[in-house]
């Protein structure tokens, strides 16, 4: 019972982080801490027959961010993931996100076995809507 009630408590903090809204506000974080922040969430919404596969390396430095967006971009990749997922037609799938350091940059990477892009939406994907 313990464990539940501290699994809903941080639930609950995590979610209350989603929904802040205001001004950026950047400062010195550890992306692989916020990263586990993101999918303790995810996990609770993501359908048990898709697996979440994780390459989260460590030893990096802390880096400058608004943790908002952080989680918000993280969230944004797993629901595009699971969509493409289930686009499939099938409940089973897997995602995977990784995040390792190259030379002086930090790199996040969400792939899934779901539909993927078309052509057209390659070439527009970074455009604002």
């Amino acid at each position: 019972m313990d464990e539940s009630v501290e699994r809903g408590a941080s639930l609950v903090s995590e979610i209350m982080i989603f929904s802040r809204s205001g001004e950026e506000q950047k400062k010195m974080v550890d992306l692989k801490t916020e990263v586990e922040k993101v999918l303790n969430v995810a996990r609770a919404t993501i359908p048990a027959t898709i697996s979440i596969e994780t390459s989260l390396s460590e030893g990096f430095p802390k880096v400058l961010a608004d943790v908002q967006q952080i989680h918000q971009g993280i969230q944004n990749l797993l629901n595009n993931a699971l969509h493409a997922i289930e686009a499939t037609g099938s409940n089973d799938g897997v995602i995977t996100l990784s995040l390792y350091q190259q030379g002086n940059s930090v790199t996040l990477s969400v792939a899934d076995n779901g539909v993927g892009m078309s052509e057209d939406l390659k070439q527009h994907v970074f455009e604002p809507f």
